[in-house]
């Protein structure tokens, strides 16, 4: 049992398993009896906020755990003694998206900030920080040398994976007449007054960015096809 809900899929790595709670921590567990491993508490413990925790599901990479939390930190743990090697510092942002790494690097989205990110496995040092305008949840897909990310503007985009660079980027023609108004103009974000403010609710809020077309599920790729899912109920296929 750990010390809160647990909200994205486990990693397993042999005999290993390993999976992060809204407690704040990172837990390793043998897959065979159950018995814990190892428990790496992230910066916040909490027992009954949804404002921290880790949300995001790990990445099992060799003998190091990849892992986003609330915090604002990306962290990379020893998969064997749950020790920290680095953490990656979001400026205040939560880190929700799982991430996907390479033979030298591990790309990850993150919320606040508004980034899909590249960084040295070994080292955690920054190999880029592609803005992507507002919160990006779900997991990039990694294929070809290629990374391809989904935003919660109903936008899909490819950056070569060796050094970000944009190749192409694709929106749904629902973010695009932006009916509701809810991305500034000039800047692509969030209007934060028009999202957050006046009388309608979070939850209505919430609706309004699903008719974007948004991307909050992680994309696949199959046969050479990009697939994604929008919030508002569509399969979408690319080439």
């Amino acid at each position: 049992k750990s010390g809160g809900m647990i909200h994205a899929a486990p990693a397993l790595a042999g005999k290993t398993l390993v999976f992060g709670s809204w407690d704040g921590a990172v837990y390793a567990l043998d897959a065979g009896s159950g018995k814990q491993l190892w428990r790496y508490q992230t910066e916040t413990e909490q027992k009954t906020s949804t404002l921290f925790g880790v949300q995001a599901p790990p990445l099992v990479d060799g003998d190091t755990v990849y892992i986003g939390s609330r915090d604002a930190y990306f962290y990379a743990l020893d998969l064997a003694s749950g020790k920290m090697k680095w953490r990656y510092n979001g400026k205040g942002s939560w880190v929700i998206s799982g991430a996907v790494a390479d033979a030298r690097h591990v790309y990850f989205g993150t919320s606040d900030t508004n980034l899909l990110v590249g960084l040295e496995k070994r080292t955690g040092q920054p190999l880029f920080e592609h803005d992507t305008k507002v919160w990006t949840y779900a997991t990039p897909v990694l294929a070809g040398g290629t990374v391809y990310g989904a935003s919660m503007r109903g936008e899909l985009f490819a950056l070569d994976a060796a050094n970000g660079r944009l190749q192409w980027a694709w929106r749904t023609p629902e973010s695009l007449a932006d009916d509701f108004g809810l991305l500034d103009a000039k800047s692509g974000k969030f209007d934060s007054k028009r999202l957050f403010e006046g009388p309608q609710s979070m939850l209505a809020s919430i609706e309004h960015v699903k008719r974007l077309g948004a991307f909050i599920s992680t994309p696949a790729w199959h046969d050479g096809q990009l697939i994604a899912v929008t919030a508002d109920g569509r399969i979408l296929f690319f080439r």
